[in-house]
């Protein structure tokens, strides 16, 4: 049974963790309505706890992670994923559509708070940031709890992981969205070989062979599908032993790249690998 007095303690010291993400999982109903109950409560102290970076005008949103200031700074949303909207010969992906209009209803034309270190860039020069609407709201939480994003980790900044990942738990639990749609289901190693498609995608396999490069240690599933991970990163957020990985089922989350007749995948924190998992 869920210890809600010490979750609830652990959220607000800071120390809220994936262990509790896993006592959710095996406990689905009493999990996904007090993940509920926590994030309600914790909704307005989101804002007051943490340091901001001020108050911006939103003049447009692009898309459901991706905003543009009054400014003119283009924004992408910290720790999620949303799908992709259709340009040139792409069509939108499911629920594209939706995760735009639902962050447009929120704040477009408002003013919003930006948590996050100005000078952080991603490579196409956006500012990265945590979104807060002038009511306290975490966008990310509402867009995630919603089956319209998914969870992601690629950014230095985890200081919302845990509430994010929990806040996809609860969409998980009950299909919503992204959860229930087949678009998105999860993708066999061989088959992310073999399809000339790139960009976000759960891929899932059995570990055949393991090595370590310069830069990276790295996992090859079926089809030497390959799961790299910085040296820096493994010392950091990784335990065990690379050898360790080898026969076991993993599924991993993140942004296919097929470069030099190499299809795979760069994994920066444990939350995007999970061991076990197939088509989940």
């Amino acid at each position: 049974m869920i210890n809600t007095r010490s979750a609830l303690h652990d959220y607000h010291m800071g120390s809220f963790t994936s262990n509790t993400v896993d006592s959710w999982k095996r406990a689905p109903v009493r999990g996904a309505f007090f993940v509920f109950w926590l994030l309600c409560l914790s909704s307005l102290s989101l804002l007051a706890d943490t340091a901001s970076t001020g108050q911006f005008k939103v003049s447009k949103v692009i898309d459901g992670d991706t905003l543009i200031l009054k400014n003119g700074d283009h924004v992408r949303f910290i720790g999620i994923n949303t799908p992709e909207l259709g340009h040139g010969k792409f069509k939108d992906e499911p629920l594209a559509n939706q995760a735009r209009q639902f962050v447009k209803r929120k704040i477009e034309g408002r003013e919003v708070r930006l948590q996050g270190e100005q000078e952080k860039r991603d490579k196409y020069g956006r500012r990265l940031a945590h979104i807060f609407s002038a009511g306290g709201e975490n966008i990310q939480i509402e867009l995630l709890q919603r089956g319209l994003a998914f969870a992601v980790a690629v950014s230095e900044d985890l200081s919302y992981l845990d509430a994010y990942l929990a806040a996809e738990e609860i969409a998980k639990q009950a299909a919503k969205g992204l959860w229930g749609d087949d678009f998105y289901a999860p993708i066999s190693a061989k088959k992310a070989v073999d399809y000339r498609q790139r960009g976000y995608q759960r891929v899932f396999g059995p570990v055949e062979r393991v090595s370590r490069s310069k830069k990276y240690q790295t996992l090859h599933l079926q089809g030497d599908f390959r799961i790299l991970i910085s040296h820096d990163n493994w010392a950091k957020y990784f335990n065990g032993k690379l050898q360790s990985y080898v026969g076991k089922q993993v599924q991993v989350r993140g942004w296919v790249f097929k470069s030099y007749g190499i299809t795979g995948m760069k994994v920066y924190h444990p939350s995007m690998l999970t061991v076990g998992a197939s088509r989940i």
